[in-house]
């Protein structure tokens, strides 16, 4: 469109070569003449007529003004009655120096930003970029890979969403007995006390390594595996064990999406001999990962998680003591198939 276009134009001026340039689209000379001077009635040109004209009829002028607070007029008449609907913190004032096309592309996400805060106010806690993104807009890529950031610093909210840029380090613990083997098994599993609880049992089990999670963290972490334990010519299986919520089943949803991750079945069977606590804390909702969850689970499993669920209800992996995650583990691990 010629009014991005010339929002994009950096000089005051434009000479009737550039402006050749900007319509090339326009094949002759009286198709082009006649864009120029459309250009010239909407008020987004002004001649300059001590540069002269062209012997050609229609006569164009050599040189242009371009009138800058024409263009952003029709800018001013989408953004200001578009600000008084968004949540007060969300400011629009960058865009009046951007083209009309580039508020067009981030409108979707400006919405969706504006439909969390509205929701759920600004977050209190720091997160990593992928949970803060799937929470924000649901795409755990979107932040780092898809503009998200540039989109969040036009709106001034970068700071305010807290986020966590830096990929951690993805920590865990190995067990050199089983790095010769063609086929490594990996727990991964969500907090920090189940982590600790089962660090013991390592070297009984048939697993290369116990990863610690931490949360969202594992979503960007888990891409370094490699580069961390870097084991040429064998196969990686992996199993994630997390606390029964919403979250925990969006943390195994977004690894499960960038690396085939299964389901620890037997410690989730085991936690869910529990009732389940109230969710203190909101929490999003995202369908698409429970019902893939679900698909991992047997049919009398699914149905206690749906009610758990259903009621608003979490169980935390720390229902599961020590003894019984090592006891649970080395079961799981003797049933191991390669």
């Amino acid at each position: 469109m010629m009014r991005d276009k010339l929002m994009e134009f950096k000089k005051s001026y434009i000479t009737l070569s550039e402006l050749e340039r900007l319509l090339s689209d326009h094949q002759t000379y009286e198709l082009f003449a006649k864009a120029v001077l459309e250009l010239v009635e909407a008020q987004l040109l002004q001649p300059v007529k001590s540069a002269g004209q062209t012997p050609q009829i229609p006569r164009l002028h050599y040189k242009y003004k371009v009138l800058k607070h024409s263009v952003k007029k029709s800018l001013r008449e989408v953004i200001e009655p578009l600000q008084l609907t968004l949540d007060p913190s969300i400011s629009l004032d960058k865009y009046y120096r951007l083209t009309p096309q580039q508020l067009e592309q981030d409108l979707p996400y400006i919405q969706k930003i504006n439909q969390f805060i509205l929701t759920y106010n600004f977050p209190t806690l720091p997160a990593p970029a992928p949970e803060r993104s799937q929470q924000v807009v649901g795409d755990e890529k979107w932040l780092q890979y898809k503009g998200g950031r540039r989109v969040l610093e036009r709106l001034g909210l970068w700071m305010k969403m807290q986020i966590v840029d830096v990929k951690e380090p993805l920590r865990f613990a190995v067990n050199p007995q089983q790095l010769h083997h063609s086929t490594q098994f990996h727990l991964i599993v969500e907090n920090k006390t189940t982590y600790e609880g089962l660090l013991p049992a390592l070297k009984k089990t048939r697993f290369s390594t116990l990863i610690y999670g931490a949360g969202f963290e594992i979503v960007g972490s888990l891409n370094l595996f490699d580069k961390q334990l870097p084991l040429p010519n064998v196969r990686h299986l992996f199993y994630y064990f997390g606390d029964l919520d919403f979250a925990g089943i969006s943390i195994w949803y977004l690894v499960s999406k960038q690396q085939s991750v299964a389901v620890a079945l037997p410690f989730y069977e085991a936690a869910l001999q529990d009732e389940g606590k109230p969710i203190l804390k909101k929490q999003l909702r995202d369908d698409e990962a429970i019902e893939a969850f679900m698909e991992n689970l047997p049919p009398h499993i699914v149905e206690k998680c749906h009610s758990l669920l259903e009621k608003n209800n979490y169980i935390s992996q720390e229902v599961l003591g020590a003894a019984k995650l090592q006891q649970i583990w080395q079961q799981m691990s003797d049933d191991l198939e390669e």
